[in-house]
């Protein structure tokens, strides 16, 4: 009988261990996992912030047991300030838009720093961070136009040459109606012109367009 009992009880441990590794392996890769959540800023559209709104986009990321919070702050001369803080059940992706308001995003000028912490729902609450660094700049460009004819025809071209004075200038051009031609270096069209501000556009008129005057 005694026999019996051994043999049952060696066959149930024997059945169990599988069960119990698995088990193991299972709770190891849950709750358990100590892989933290992963974070990507992307600066494509985002060069700082100034007078209009501007957006910056953030992928925060977990394979594991999923996202459970983000939380975005903007640090500035020593002060920090929290301007964004979600909570969320377990999604294994997210895509966050924060939107500095323009002028009114309670920055001086000069750089600030955007600091990004996502967590996880594993029992150890895995963390990331990111942190980027920014400028603030609150002045407009000044622009001077030196060609003096800008009597594009619909369906035709013209050139356009200005200066334009900025330390933070990202983008200039002509627009016409709902499109903007991009302005470059004129030292890029003649090396003569060895004027670091100076500038020349080319655009066109659609002649789907209709423009009053340019």
């Amino acid at each position: 009988m005694r026999r019996i009992i051994v043999i049952t009880l060696i066959s149930l441990l024997a059945a169990a261990l599988p069960l119990a590794y698995f088990g193991w392996q299972h709770l190891l890769s849950g709750v358990l996992e100590r892989s933290a959540p992963q974070i990507l800023i992307s600066r494509e559209h985002f060069h700082g912030v100034g007078l209009s709104p501007v957006t910056i986009t953030i992928k925060v990321s977990d394979v594991g047991t999923g996202l459970d919070e983000v939380i975005i702050r903007v640090n500035q001369k020593q002060k920090s300030r929290e301007v964004f803080r979600k909570k969320f059940l377990g999604e294994n992706e997210q895509l966050i838009r924060y939107e500095f308001p323009g002028i009114n995003s309670q920055l001086e000028e000069g750089s600030a720093e955007l600091e990004v912490r996502a967590f996880d729902r594993s029992f150890w609450s895995n963390r990331s961070e990111e942190r980027v660094t920014f400028k603030i700049d609150y002045r407009k460009p000044k622009i001077e136009v030196l060609t003096t004819q800008h009597n594009a025809t619909h369906g035709g071209s013209q050139l356009a040459f200005y200066r334009a004075f900025d330390e933070s200038l990202e983008l200039s051009g002509v627009k016409v109606g709902s499109r903007t031609f991009e302005g470059f270096k004129a030292h890029g069209l003649d090396p003569d012109f060895n004027d670091p501000n100076l500038y020349v556009a080319l655009y066109a008129v659609d002649l789907r367009d209709k423009v009053d005057g340019l």
